[in-house]
């Protein structure tokens, strides 16, 4: 497998390539590129993060699309979490597809998958989101390759308008600090009444010191990791611990 690079990637997101590839050698990935140039056409309604051409087993990514794309921070993620998944799904997302076209040659007649394939896709990749970031952490933004000096540059535009907001995320750089839990009832199946919210919050600071510790807070603020808070789609955590699964509905992120 090839990985090229015509625009620096982040680090964590090459190895997790490799890891990939290296796990899941049925799936015959053969290249991925790299690049800030639109993958799918100009007059397309929405810009894609990455597209799968089947025929030679390659991915390609947009990372200015990665940049652009803001799904992860309507669910409370800080801006740079937000860029780094946004990479890491985009990989996960046209990597699922070829499983499935490794189990299911026949799908390779379809332009377009079913529906159903689009979300299992999108559930493998949320799934090896949250495996991923329950051992490591967001890289910082010293570490995100070619759109670091993007990242700099956008941060200090927002500075004038909203300095606060700049100086948190500088604050949390390189944290595990990922997602601001009062927002992330966007993302939550337990937690998804406003009413609730105020629960989540005392779960938090509850949990801290504990052996069912979830969370983390800075400054005064509650936050979660990123895999917690995916995880409150269809894991419940209890006041005192305890965990089961339960139906929660579709964990796309799109």
């Amino acid at each position: 497998m090839e990985i090229i690079a015509h625009k620096d990637a982040p680090y964590a997101l090459l190895a997790w390539i490799q890891k990939c590839h290296q796990e899941y050698p049925e799936a015959r990935l053969e290249k991925v590129v790299l690049d800030n140039k639109r993958v799918n056409p100009p007059d397309a309604q929405k810009r894609s993060l990455a597209v799968l051409i089947p025929d030679i087993n390659t991915i390609m990514i947009d990372l200015e699309a990665c940049l652009i794309d803001t799904r992860w921070i309507q669910r409370g993620f800080r801006y740079v979490a937000n860029v780094f998944f946004n990479m890491m799904f985009a990989f996960n997302h046209e990597f699922a597809h070829l499983q499935h076209l490794d189990e299911e040659p026949n799908l390779m007649q379809h332009d377009i998958l079913p529906q159903e394939y689009e979300d299992s896709a999108n559930q493998w990749a949320l799934e090896k989101i949250m495996e991923w970031s329950s051992t490591h952490t967001v890289p910082k933004i010293s570490e995100m390759g070619w759109a670091t000096g993007i990242i700099a540059g956008m941060l200090t535009q927002m500075y004038a308008n909203d300095p606060n907001l700049v100086k948190l995320e500088m604050l949390l750089d390189g944290t595990a600090a990922d997602v601001n839990a009062k927002v992330a009832h966007a993302v939550s199946w337990q937690y998804k009444k406003e009413i609730e919210i105020g629960r989540l919050l005392t779960d938090i600071r509850e949990s801290q010191g504990t052996n069912w510790e979830f969370g983390i807070i800075s400054n005064g603020v509650e936050y979660l990791r990123a895999h917690e808070a995916l995880a409150l789609n269809y894991l419940i955590v209890g006041r005192k611990g305890e965990a089961h699964y339960a139906e929660a509905g579709s964990t796309e992120v799109a």
